[in-house]
């Protein structure tokens, strides 16, 4: 089918034409260009007059160029006149030879034709020969099969008559295998009747065998009973599960007798004491089977679990009956011994008889972290495995105790209650630590991982239980009791600090393990709350929270870091008094450091690097920060009680400050003078603490503060006044009378006076600005406002200085 185009115009067409072209074979020549302009080419040729002069020249040139292009176009056209004949000749040439071949390719397809057709003439009397042999092959096999199954119905029939089991067991199974070989020829009479004699044959022989094992299986069975039991179960195992199972179950409903004539509550008087007992008992008869019966009954059958499962069911309606009588008048102590040891029993028996793939009859997810080292170091963690491998035994006896748990949760809430008084009445506070002792991580008081231990086991036993209500309603008690325990914590190091305010090295160190241990408390806490959240029914995960946990463990650390700041600034204000004891007044010249400097070295030698061989790097940093930013102030405010000072007095305290700066820098980084390693802990002594950037700016900001003072003090008289606007930010009235008084100038009215117009000016301009910034909404005018509202108050402030001056 033809292609039908739209109709061009002559003009469009070679355009077209032209561009194809152009596309096929570029060219860089001007005259090719469909684009070419006639002008253009005349104007680049003569751009101006005085080119013109050369038109005949120019004109000569394109001639010859013309003359030239034609002898090529001439040349041209006769070379293509003779390879266009040459191509048609061969083009007739190439189509002759195509119908010579399609001839002979059709030639070939009818001779294969005719071969095709012989061959099947030839192969049909063969092919019908080869269906009568397969045919015969199969009637053949099916003969000597049916002859076989007849031999082996009849030789199985003796052989269960004479009790041979062993032969017994082959035999059937070779008879089953041979029996499926004719389930498709069940129509044909005689194959009807040997299928059911194989019917008949697989009853007698299930009856007989399950006769046997009830009537022969015993403790005391003798040597060939077992033997033939032995031999017995084998054929069990041919004849199917459904006879195994039949077969255990009888066997088990046997064998729990003896404990249901024990311990059933509406025969004995048997209570929950005995709980123990009845698990003692099963552990008996494990032991006993595998000696008695472990050589008749093969490991496959599952007996002993089987057998555990149905006593794990029969225990729980036991313990359900007894707990229904004893609800009113229920022992609680015991209550919570006996669920104890269920869930250890439980746990016993799921490690003993794992399934993987067998889904636990209890609700939810039972939970159980991991141990825990004597230093308290657990990780919480639910341990039931992923959700496609669970035990069968997992809360198969202990979720009867479910309706019973709020005397579990009110139990454990007056025993934490008790712990947490009892850990706190014991606890040595650090006093076994030793130094000489590499631990892997920072101290913390024993007590703490004697009560989470306590908090895990009892978090085993509830979400072994019971993973709703409870366990949301025994989370919060945990919450409860650590919200005691740092309460505890807090009374006990507040108790400390208001007996002493400078602390002996012993009670600092109390100070940082009590600070180590709220912070390990608060990591587990975490892990509590994930493990809890985990444990739960999903529907109750979102309210599990210990938020309220979060203040109380902050005042503590508050409290404690609050006393050892405290105790320093204490030693460093005796230290410090020696500087009221100096003459300054006399002092003529600018000697070496003063002795108050090295006491205050003393000092920080002393105490910093014991602190930090027992807190935590973030700890200790924080320690450094707040100890600096408090002793700069009151290291300017011993300065300023000095009575007079001279010139020569001012640089010395200048010098020292300097001192005491870097002295002050050192103070994360310190070493005791003596050597002695300070850092016992390894994973502390080996986490090398820095001096930070943070901590560098904040003692450079605070000596600058007291250099600023000193410097308006070395400022002569009628300057004082300017230099301390100037240098001292927060300027105090006080300070700057006690300042002028140290100097020896008496303070006159006219210069507080500016001191007071000054302040009042700077306020009132704040005042205003913070006025007009709440009228105003566009944020580019309240930048400019603040800075207007700075720059007046700085030239009223100086110009009334001058005035004043």
């Amino acid at each position: 089918m033809s292609k039908e185009f739209p109709e061009l115009r002559r003009g469009e067409s070679e355009q077209l034409i032209d561009q194809a072209i152009a596309d096929v074979l570029p060219s860089e020549d001007p005259f090719e260009s469909p684009n070419f302009d006639v002008i253009a080419m005349l104007n680049k040729h003569f751009p101006n007059e005085l080119s013109l002069t050369s038109i005949e020249t120019t004109c000569d040139r394109l001639a010859v160029k013309m003359n030239e292009l034609d002898i090529s176009i001439l040349h041209a056209v006769e070379l293509q006149s003779s390879e266009g004949e040459a191509a048609k000749q061969d083009l007739e040439r190439a189509n002759r030879s195509v119908s010579e071949l399609m001839a002979n390719l059709k030639s070939i397809k009818e001779r294969g034709e005719a071969t095709k057709s012989m061959v099947h003439e030839i192969c049909r009397d063969i092919q019908t020969l080869d269906f009568a042999k397969q045919n015969l092959t199969t009637t053949i096999i099916a003969l000597r099969r049916l002859n076989m199954l007849e031999n082996a119905i009849e030789q199985l029939s003796e052989m269960t008559a004479a009790r041979a089991y062993k032969e017994a067991a082959n035999l059937l199974e070779a008879m089953t295998q041979l029996a499926a070989n004719f389930d498709a020829f069940k129509n044909v009479p005689k194959v009807c009747e040997l299928l059911a004699s194989v019917r008949a044959l697989r009853s007698q022989l299930q009856a007989q065998v399950l006769e046997e094992f009830k009537l022969h299986i015993n403790v005391t069975m003798p040597e060939d009973v077992s033997c033939m039991l032995k031999d017995a179960a084998q054929v069990v195992c041919v004849l199917g599960q459904g006879l195994i199972l039949k077969l255990v179950k009888w066997f088990s409903d046997k064998e729990l007798g003896e404990y249901e004539n024990l311990f059933d509550p509406s025969k004995h008087p048997a209570g929950l004491e005995s709980v123990e007992k009845r698990f003692a008992w099963l552990r008996r008869w494990l032991r006993s089977f595998s000696f008695s019966y472990g050589e008749v009954m093969p490991s496959s059958w599952e007996v002993p679990r089987v057998v555990s499962e149905e006593f794990c069911h029969r225990t729980r309606n036991h313990l359900a009956q007894l707990l229904q009588k004893k609800s009113k008048e229920m022992d609680v102590r015991l209550l919570m011994h006996v669920i104890q040891k269920t869930i250890e029993f439980e746990q016993e028996l799921s490690g003993r008889f794992f399934v993987a793939g067998v889904e636990a009859e209890a609700e939810g997810k039972a939970g159980e972290g991991e141990g825990a080292s004597n230093e308290g170091r657990m990780k919480f963690a639910v341990n039931c495995g992923s959700e496609n491998r669970r035990s069968a035994f997992d809360r198969i006896i202990s979720r009867v105790f479910k309706p019973y748990m709020s005397l579990f949760l009110k139990l454990e809430r007056a025993h934490m209650a008790d712990l947490v008084k009892s850990l706190l009445s014991k606890e040595d506070w650090g006093a076994g630590l030793d130094n000489e002792t590499e631990e892997e991580e920072a101290p913390v008081l024993s007590s703490t991982g004697e009560l989470f231990l306590y908090i895990k086991r009892s978090l085993n036993q509830c979400s072994a239980v019971d993973t709703g209500e409870t366990l949301l309603h025994l989370s919060r008690a945990f919450e409860e009791t650590l919200i005691q325990y740092a309460q505890g914590l807090h009374k006990h190091i507040a108790e400390k600090a208001r007996s002493k305010k400078n602390l002996p090295a012993q009670d600092e160190r109390v100070m940082a393990i009590v600070i180590n241990t709220l912070e390990y408390s608060s990591d587990i806490m975490e892990q509590l709350q994930t493990t809890i959240s985990k444990a739960i029914d999903p529907s109750l995960a979102q309210h599990v929270s210990f938020a309220g946990l979060s203040d109380s463990f902050d005042n503590a650390i508050a409290e404690a870091q609050s006393a050892l700041v405290n105790s320093f600034i204490a030693k460093t204000d005796n230290a410090l008094t020696a500087i009221a004891k100096i003459r300054w007044a006399d002092m003529e010249s600018v000697g070496d450091q003063s002795s108050y400097v090295n006491s205050v070295q003393q000092v920080i030698k002393e105490t910093f690097p014991d602190l930090r061989g027992f807190m935590s790097s973030s700890y200790f940093s924080s320690l450094c920060d707040k100890c600096a930013s408090l002793f700069f102030p009151r290291l300017l405010s011993n300065y300023l009680k000095i009575r007079r000072v001279s010139d020569a007095a001012v640089q010395q305290l200048l010098l020292d400050v300097t001192a005491l700066k870097s002295v002050v820098l050192s103070m994360p980084t310190v070493e005791h003078e003596s050597g002695r390693n300070f850092s016992p802990f390894r994973s502390v002594g080996q986490e090398k603490i820095k001096t930070t950037a943070s901590f560098t700016r904040l003692v450079n900001a605070e000596a600058a503060k007291v250099e600023n003072v000193l410097k308006v003090l070395l400022s002569p008289a009628d300057q004082m006044e300017q230099n301390y606007a100037a240098l001292v930010k927060g300027r105090d009235k006080q300070q700057l009378q006690r300042m002028l008084e140290m100097k020896g100038i008496k303070s006159q009215s006219s210069s507080l006076q500016v001191f007071d117009v000054v302040e009042e000016t700077r306020a009132a301009g704040q005042a205003l600005t913070e006025s007009m910034r709440e009228k105003l909404d566009q944020s580019s005018l309240k930048a400019n406002l603040d800075s207007m509202a700075g720059k007046v108050v700085g030239h009223v402030s100086s110009t009334m200085v001058k005035t004043f001056t």
